[in-house]
């Protein structure tokens, strides 16, 4: 069977959202904009639901739209808690506080915000690295994925971080991945 039969139910995170869902769908008819935590095979999506209800032939049909914000809402959250963790900061401690922010919400062991120099070195400003606030240092950008962004596009390696790097070994072999972006 392709198929399986599955309890409705269990397709959503909080039971009691979909309750409130199904109530406001009932009384009104329709149902824009709700969002509901659905439950899916990898993962849990954050989801804005369009939802009306139809009667075909006397038949009641609900016909629906799920828009899948999951993205978003981090991002969301991640401007929130950047916003709320450098409030009440000042100078130096602030760069600090976002990239340690910026290494969490990406789940990153390491994350660095430095700034280019004459397109050949990169200094970097702040870094935080497992858990701690590193010291500033300068690396050539020839010999690095920064190299890569110069032009405006993000870089992103997936795998094989460590033949990306030909100045010297990565702190830690075990990184495998690497995002940059570039704004001037």
């Amino acid at each position: 069977h392709i198929f399986q039969k599955q309890n409705v139910m269990d397709f959503y995170k909080n039971p009691l959202e979909r309750h409130k869902f199904v109530t406001t769908l009932r009384q009104k008819g329709k149902v824009e904009g709700f969002e509901l935590e659905l439950i899916l095979k990898d993962r849990v999506a954050t989801t804005l639901v369009n939802s009306t209800m139809l009667n075909i032939n006397g038949n009641m049909y609900i016909l629906s739209n799920y828009l899948d914000i999951t993205q978003r809402k981090r991002i969301d959250d991640a401007i929130k808690r950047i916003y709320t963790g450098i409030s009440g900061t000042t100078g130096r401690q602030v760069i600090n506080q976002m990239t340690e922010i910026l290494a969490d919400v990406l789940g990153a062991d390491m994350a660095f915000i430095g700034e280019f120099r004459d397109k050949t070195f990169v200094d970097v400003v702040s870094g935080f690295m497992l858990g701690t606030i590193i010291n500033d240092f300068s690396f050539p950008i020839q010999e690095t994925p920064c190299r890569n962004v110069l032009s405006g596009n993000p870089c992103v390696i997936r795998d094989g971080l460590s033949n990306e790097f030909k100045f010297g070994k990565l702190p830690n072999p075990g990184y495998n991945c690497y995002c940059l972006l570039y704004t001037s």
